[in-house]
């Protein structure tokens, strides 16, 4: 994943629940590594999909609505999303969002004192990219 205003440019981990039901975090020992929240959606499908990360997202507060993150999916497509707003975490931690049946593609970016949303914008493929070089 890539947040080029924050300098962000790091590999994802699956991640699930930890104690009291929160999302855990990626490993401690791993300070370059970001989680997707595997409970939830793939960033670019319907729902709002999770990443976590206190270490690699502390820079979460620079980022401004219009501020653009990517996501290299499994499948070598890139989803593109656009930062809308942030909020302080709830007490006891972030936990995963209900995800109704059709709902746009959304991203959470959460880091133990920030939550930013962001919106899908475009998906496309990593080769349509390297191509146009």
């Amino acid at each position: 994943m890539t947040i080029p205003r924050i300098g962000v440019n790091a590999p994802l981990a699956r991640v699930g629940l930890g104690a009291g039901g929160a999302i855990a975090g990626p490993p401690p020992e791993e300070p370059g590594l970001a989680g997707w929240f595997a409970g939830g959606p793939t960033p670019g499908r319907p729902g709002a999909a999770v990443l976590v990360g206190d270490l690699v997202f502390a820079r979460l507060a620079d980022l401004r609505a219009g501020d653009l993150v990517g996501v290299v999916r499994a499948d070598d497509t890139v989803a593109v999303f656009r930062v809308v707003g942030s909020a302080a975490p709830p007490e006891g931690g972030y936990r995963a969002p209900s995800r109704p049946g059709g709902a746009a593609p959304e991203l959470r970016l959460v880091s133990g004192d920030l939550v930013v949303y962001a919106a899908f914008t475009a998906a496309y493929g990593v080769a349509d990219l390297t191509g146009a070089l």
